[in-house]
Parts: structure tokens; C-alpha cells; sequence
């Protein structure tokens, strides 16, 4: 799309299958060639897409540069019309209803700013529905219910929230990936606060053993020899080092204080 004034709008298409659908999102985009991706700070046009039920998605308006606002509007129209969550990742700041939502999308790298500055760095997670943990740059975390979370910072705060980093939730990387027949059998392990574990598609650490130990965090999580076998073998055909739970933690895997464990991330890679 080159026309900066041009909008197109495809959610007739949509029509008889509405109720499937429960999210939008606002991107830019940019277009090389026959393939358009999402690319938020080095945009050429905008674009809505209708998240699925499955973790798919649909592009249903197309808008060039100077055609947001009628995007926005567009999009607002549909979400009233069919009960849609609208999610604007074109905006600087989020409240924190909005983050919440994009949090049951993404696994969510934030910037807090309360009172005119930045508080700290937080990591944010969620079960898909109604559950959240909030972990800060230390690696201390919290669960909270969404009620839970918007006590602790209520939207009559505005705008506080700043996505610096978003990954999709494992969730929609199973549906893209088709991951779930390579989920780890976690039957025989007795110290794990997780219920599944999948490897992660072409993730490696960092080359130097000193960078890869600087992502790592504590605690660790021991597990079998068994498991840690199958992670090897599993996690060399998807070429990559990392296995994610089902909330969307990346860990690591290997041999630490003698025995095999599980080694969380500090920073999504």
C-alpha cells in the first residue's frame, strides 16, 4: 500500500463468523514484495487484524499513513457491533485494562510510569483468562486476578504502561507452530510448578557461555534424567536451545549444581 490517503476495509468477510473472533489489533505494517509483516516503529501502512479463537489471525482494514484515525474508528464501529476487544499497539501507553488484555496475547515486556517517571521493568504473563503473573526485573514474582491487578493499578491512573518487548503466547505459537504433539511428558516430576512444557522453535542463547549464564535466573527447577533426555533429543530437531511452559516462561535446560535442571530466563529472547 503506497497511497497514504487509501483505506481498505475486508470485514465483510468476517461477517458470518464473528462470534469466533474476540480481539483486534492495530499494527503497522510493512510490505517487501509479496509479504506484508508487522513492524510497529519502521511502518509504511496500518492494518486491523481479528484474532481468532485458535491464535489466528485475519487482516479485516488496511489504511495508509494518514488514514489511522479513520482505521481506529473503523475498528471501534466492529468491536461495539460484535463485542470485540480493541488492542492499539500504534499508542505509545496503554492503561492497565488494555495491558491486561494484550497480556492474554502476548507474553509482555513493560515499562511502568507512575508520577511523571519510570518505576521499573516488568515482565508480564497470563493463563490466557483470568490469572497474571507480574514479574519484576529482579525475578521476584506475583499472581494476580485481573480484578486483583486493576486494584493494584487502576485505570484512573491512565496511560501508564509501555510495551518495550511482545512475544505471542505459547498458546498461539502452538496454533502457528503446531508444537502440542512435542509437549514434554511431565508425569514422573515432583519439584515443577508447571503443568506443560513445548520446545520453542529456532531460539538459541547466546554464543558466549558468559552472556547465555547472564540471562539465566533463580530458581531452578531439578528434573529427571528421563526428561532431560527427551528435551535434548526434542529440542535439536526445532533447533533451538529454549522450552516454554504454558504461560510463556522461556527456560533453558542442562547440568547445574551437579544435577539436570530447568533455567528460567530473566529477558525473553
Amino acid at each position: 500500500m503506497q497511497d497514504p490517503t487509501e483505506i481498505n476495509n475486508y470485514t465483510n468477510l468476517l461477517a458470518s463468523q464473528a462470534s469466533e473472533y474476540t480481539v483486534v489489533e492495530i499494527h503497522g505494517v510493512c510490505e517487501t514484495g509479496d509479504e506484508c509483516f508487522v513492524d510497529d516503529d519502521n511502518l509504511q501502512f496500518y492494518s486491523a487484524y481479528a484474532r481468532h479463537q485458535n491464535g489466528t489471525s485475519v487482516v479485516i482494514v488496511d489504511a495508509g499513513k494518514n488514514r489511522l484515525d479513520t482505521l481506529r474508528s473503523a475498528v471501534a464501529t466492529l468491536c461495539a457491533k460484535w463485542g470485540w476487544t480493541s488492542l492499539d499497539f500504534t499508542q505509545t501507553w496503554l492503561t492497565t485494562y488494555e495491558i491486561l488484555q494484550a497480556a492474554k496475547l502476548y507474553s509482555l515486556e513493560v515499562s511502568l510510569a507512575l508520577a511523571g517517571g519510570f518505576k521499573s521493568t516488568h515482565f508480564i504473563t497470563s493463563n490466557g483468562m483470568d490469572l497474571f503473573t507480574d514479574e519484576g526485573c529482579d525475578g521476584n514474582q506475583m499472581e494476580y486476578t485481573e480484578e486483583a491487578f486493576l486494584e493494584q493499578y487502576p485505570d484512573r491512573l491512565g496511560k501508564i504502561w509501555m510495551i518495550t518487548q511482545k512475544t505471542l503466547r505459547v498458546s498461539t505459537v502452538i496454533a502457528k507452530a503446531d508444537i502440542t504433539e512435542n509437549g514434554f511428558n511431565l508425569g514422573q516430576e515432583k519439584e515443577l510448578s508447571f503443568k506443560r512444557l513445548f520446545p520453542y522453535p529456532n531460539k538459541k542463547l547466546p554464543a558466549s557461555f558468559f552472556d547465555a549464564v547472564r540471562l539465566l535466573t533463580r530458581p531452578y527447577y531439578p528434573i529427571t534424567d528421563v526428561l532431560f533426555k527427551e528435551i535434548l533429543s526434542v529440542t535439536k530437531s526445532f533447533n533451538t536451545d529454549i522450552v516454554v511452559d504454558e504461560n510463556g516462561r522461556q527456560m533453558t535446560f542442562g547440568n547445574a549444581d551437579d544435577v539436570y535442571q530447568l533455567m528460567p530466563l530473566m529477558k525473553k529472547l
